[in-house]
């Protein structure tokens, strides 16, 4: 008999809850504010970090809008950070002043969450001033790896790192010991 009584009582307890918690879980979902905007998935994410290597650095440079966030924080892995569009234009210009016929490769797209890593080749020729050294009409080959945050479908943040020693050594502005020069066998 006391195993009835407990089983209705328990019964009679959780039959409350779910009637209480009917309203409850009405007002909490009202309460909830509606995502900012929607999450993007690993594809999409690889999507658009390949969009912004072939639009953004040269393709069309009017898709960077869509690509990049209005205040997307840029941190080069040469000269200081930029915040926004126009610094990142300003050092973009910089750099194809520079290069002027630059290409990139991706060669791994490696995505997890909202982060996405690249792997890129670049070649080009050295026809402007850059970093203080005058042209030198070399073509250039140097590879690097670009970090990108992305939220809302756009990229909000990115970090880049390049080999510049190398970039620095094939345009004649450095020469490196025989030893770093030369991989280990």
């Amino acid at each position: 008999m006391f195993r009835f009584i407990r089983f209705a009582v328990l019964t009679l307890v959780a039959s409350s809850l779910l009637l209480i918690s009917g309203p409850v879980a009405a007002a909490a979902q009202e309460a909830t504010p509606e995502a900012e905007c929607p999450v993007t998935t690993s594809e999409e994410n690889e999507e658009l970090v390949t969009m912004y290597w072939e639009e953004v650095w040269w393709g069309d440079q009017g898709a960077i809008a869509e690509i990049v966030a209005e205040d997307e924080v840029h941190h080069w892995g040469i000269g200081g950070d930029t915040t926004g569009f126009e610094e990142f234009s300003e050092r973009w210009n910089l750099f194809f002043t520079a290069f002027p016929v630059l290409e990139f490769t991706v060669e791994q797209v490696i995505v997890e969450d909202d982060l996405a890593a690249t792997h890129w080749t670049a070649t080009g020729t050295h026809r402007g001033e850059w970093q203080g050294i005058a042209p030198t009409d070399r073509e250039v080959t140097w590879q690097g790896i670009n970090i990108f945050r992305i939220e809302c479908g756009q990229i909000v943040e990115s970090w880049g790192t390049a080999d510049h020693l190398g970039l620095l050594q094939q345009l004649g502005a450095i020469e490196l010991p025989a030893a770093m020069a030369t991989p280990a066998a």
